[in-house]
């Protein structure tokens, strides 16, 4: 795993979170995006939102789905001093466009799932210890859409603003074209589960 991306994602009623892409070394795993609540955040949290993060990631970033979703509630955002993480399964991975809100065509995939994980099961997840602190764009740029069929995947990435010397800003990633499509079934606990025991094998 490599870190592809690090920026802040506006959500739904002025609101906005951090999000980081995490590209698959090896063809069979699935990209993995970790959502981070900001404590600044005044708008929907993205537990509330996350179908509809989802999918804009997917969209935005043509990210061959299924993709690992993991939810992170630093601790200024819980009661101070508490970190939490989740494992988030969607019953779908298609994209699709919801009816408009206040004039807005929205995305979503199907409903969620929340499994609390650690970081360490995080950590083991990506590949490496993952930065989650630091510091974030103060201007962050919203995606916008008009009403109308689902275009193509963006494959441009220059609205978003990476953090300062924590990612590596990429401007097209052409590994992703080789990835071939998975299959379902695909349960993404399994695949977190996998590769961990993968990592803890290799410890012992």
């Amino acid at each position: 795993m490599h870190l592809a991306t690090d920026y802040i994602h506006l959500t739904p009623r002025g609101g906005r979170c951090r999000v980081r892409v995490y590209l698959p070394s090896e063809v069979q795993d699935a990209p993995v995006v970790i959502c981070s609540e900001l404590p600044t955040n005044e708008g929907a949290s993205i537990t509330y939102t996350a179908e509809q993060l989802a999918a804009e990631v997917i969209h935005y970033h043509a990210l061959t789905p299924p993709i690992v979703w993991i939810e992170h509630h630093p601790p200024e955002t819980t009661d101070g001093s508490t970190e939490t993480f989740d494992l988030v399964e969607f019953s779908s991975y298609e994209v699709k466009e919801r009816a408009p809100y206040m004039g807005e065509t929205r995305l979503s995939v199907g409903d969620a799932t929340w499994k609390r994980i650690t970081r360490d099961m995080v950590e083991v997840i990506v590949g490496g210890r993952c930065s989650l602190g630091g510091r974030r764009p103060s201007t962050p740029r919203r995606h916008t859409r008009r009403p109308g069929p689902c275009p193509q995947p963006r494959r441009d990435r220059s609205a978003h603003q990476p953090l300062e010397g924590r990612c590596q800003r990429v401007s097209h990633r052409p590994e992703l074209q080789h990835l071939p499509a998975r299959k379902p079934p695909f349960n993404v606990f399994l695949v977190a589960r996998r590769r961990i025991s993968e990592v803890r094998g290799q410890l012992e």
